[in-house]
């Protein structure tokens, strides 16, 4: 398809040359005419192709050539680092088997378990961990029977203690009881909690769309510490994009905030026509503000002092025009009651 990019302004092609160094320098040296000069053969390619090319490094001792000097000095370098937090915001939506998930959670150190000193066939990455899970949830989720098979995709220490750890899922409640609002039983633990978690955040995919089940759910986390209310949190929005917006709309998310966890506010679209800066010093500003209706000033001031990096609080706050009218044609309350006792209410009625 190398020949056949579209080559208007509108589109971006990108020619990926994938697992670069495991070939062979004499084959890399190919890569020479393709980065600098930007042809292929007689093929020239169009101005808005990138060139990117990925391969894993000498150093992690997995089928790899050292680049040759002329071709590296031809590229822009980025090493990638993978880390727990991004990996697991991908694997409850992809569903990763929940026993994985808590696991992991609890011993996030086991996600990378790679060491290019040693020769061992099996060891703990990302991708090991998936076929785990996949092991789990299409084959059989006894541990107990698939050890050794998870032995040989993890490493037989680690297959150990997953299988150890996950003995704690026999204190869990049952979901169908957190979902449906029954459930009596708490985790106490924090191994119990990790894996609580883990099963509710997995279950929670199943019945996404069903805002009484998530809301109970929600209320029986309301027990948890901080941190796992938060990992809860976590979770629940990464089982699909905007699913947030969804949970803002679920009365229990706020409750759950009034014990401690911090909710991300809803955006809302305003109109400021005019902020005029009419007094300042080092501990006070004053401003004043032209805006839309359903502004909220507070809100307003707390966000100068977060774009000011030192934090900000409504003091006061004084209407001076609503539409055309402007305060300096109202009354104040001394002259309103002497209009109200010389007001002739009949003639207006």
């Amino acid at each position: 398809q190398i020949f056949q990019m579209d080559a208007s302004d509108d589109v971006v092609n990108i020619l990926f040359l994938d697992e670069i160094s495991a070939a062979p320098q004499s084959v890399q040296a190919a890569a020479y005419q393709i980065t600098l000069d930007r042809v292929v053969g007689e093929h020239k390619l169009p101005d808005n192709c990138i060139v990117i090319a990925a391969g894993n490094r000498v150093t992690d001792k997995s089928v790899s050539f050292k680049m040759p000097k002329a071709l590296a000095n031809r590229l822009l370098h980025i090493e990638i680092e993978g880390s727990y937090e991004s990996w697991n915001t991908w694997a409850v939506k992809a569903g990763i088997n929940a026993k994985v998930l808590g696991y992991l959670a609890s011993h996030t150190s086991r996600l990378f378990g790679f060491n290019p000193a040693n020769d061992d066939l099996a060891f703990a990455t990302p991708r090991s961990w998936e076929m785990v899970s996949s092991l789990l949830n299409n084959v059989n989720d006894d541990i107990k029977k698939m050890y050794p098979l998870i032995a040989g995709l993890v490493g037989s220490g680690t297959a150990i203690e997953f299988m150890t750890w996950t003995k704690v899922y026999e204190k869990v409640p049952k979901m169908e009881d957190v979902f449906n609002g029954v459930a009596s039983v708490k985790p106490t633990t924090m191994d119990a909690l990790y894996a609580t978690v883990s099963a509710m955040s997995i279950y929670a995919r199943d019945v996404k769309d069903k805002p009484e089940k998530i809301g109970h759910s929600l209320a029986y986390a309301q027990s948890f510490p901080s941190d796992f209310r938060a990992l809860l949190l976590t979770n629940y929005k990464a089982i699909e994009k905007d699913y947030d917006l969804f949970l803002q709309s679920i009365p229990e998310y706020y409750d759950l905030a009034r014990k401690g966890q911090e909710v991300e506010l809803k955006a809302k679209t305003l109109v400021i026509d005019e902020i005029e800066l009419l007094k300042y010093s080092q501990t006070e500003i004053e401003i004043r503000v032209v805006c839309s209706k359903g502004t909220y000033i507070r809100a307003l001031a707390r966000d100068i002092g977060q774009a000011l990096q030192s934090g900000a609080h409504l003091t006061t706050l004084r209407r001076t025009r609503v539409g055309d009218v402007k305060v300096d044609e109202c009354y104040n309350l001394d002259t309103f009651t002497e209009w109200l006792e010389n007001l002739e209410i009949e003639k207006h009625l």
